[in-house]
């Protein structure tokens, strides 16, 4: 019989990154419990070690089992076991701050990018505070569309003094428009809407089950959860519209639909998404 080839740390990372370090079973997360990247289809029937085959579980979702006595020198085993735990433990918060820093590296990079276009674009410096709402923007709608928001901002609203100088007020008329600009196009957006949809028939089924999320029979969602988030109760369609409105994007407000355990921790995940 051929030897079992182990699952490398750098699969294992990209896996755990892929599932952003969430047991994909239970829902736990790293570093409360130990993850182990599991295969979909069992290597003992053909199933690779290619990242598309694996997915993050945790300890306890992929043994299935309960610890056993299996000889004299058990409390030697458990003791490596739990030291083996530790270290796994060690490495995968390693792991996570290692996918962080990369994760703002690269928001950072972006937003310096956005600066310098729109500032090549307007001829000024931009603010601590635009720079923030730039964040926002790539954050929701991506760095391509928030680029293209400030090339049709900057043809549509920039204008120049009889010096040919942009004006200061037009700058700032034209970059509070950038965001409403990305919000028009990502209505017509078929990929977004396509989410959205998803959401939708994922969350209806699970939160119809729910008996705390619902007022009445007609579907109104339940006040007391949505005021702890700041938000308004409303059917689930109008739920998904504002969380998108306000920030939250499609792929988060998917990911928590089809994640729902409760309704208070998915108003906290679409509110935070």
């Amino acid at each position: 019989m051929a030897k079992r080839k182990a699952i490398t740390k750098k699969v294992r990372f990209e896996v755990f990154k892929r599932d952003r370090f969430t047991c994909q079973y239970c829902g736990k997360k790293a570093p409360d419990v130990v993850l182990n990247a599991d295969h979909i289809h069992p290597v003992a029937k053909g199933g690779t070690n290619e990242i598309a085959n694996l997915i993050t579980s945790c300890a306890g979702c992929n043994s299935g089992k309960s610890d056993r006595l299996l000889s004299d020198d058990a409390v030697a085993q458990k003791s490596h076991k739990q030291n083996a735990d530790l270290q796994e433990r060690r490495d995968q918060i390693k792991m996570m701050a290692k996918w962080q820093k990369g994760l703002q590296d690269v928001t950072k990079e972006g937003i310096e990018a956005a600066s310098d276009v729109w500032r090549s674009a307007s001829g000024w410096e931009v603010s601590g505070d635009e720079k923030t709402k730039i964040k926002s923007l790539i954050k929701r709608f991506g760095f391509a569309e928030v680029l293209e928001a400030m090339r049709i901002a900057a043809d549509r609203y920039l204008q120049e003094d009889y010096h040919g100088v942009t004006t200061r007020e037009s700058c700032i008329f034209s970059f509070h428009k950038i965001g409403g600009i990305c919000y028009v196009r990502a209505q017509k957006n078929p990929e977004h809407t396509r989410m959205l949809c998803a959401a939708r028939a994922a969350l209806k089924g699970k939160v119809e089950r729910d008996d705390n999320a619902f007022n009445d029979a007609k579907g109104t969602l339940r006040k007391s959860g949505w005021v702890q988030c700041g938000i308004v109760p409303a059917t689930i369609k109008q739920t998904i519209a504002a969380a998108y409105k306000s920030g939250t994007a499609p792929e988060a407000i998917l990911q928590a639909a089809k994640n729902y355990n409760n309704f208070a921790k998915f108003c906290e995940d679409i509110r935070h998404g």
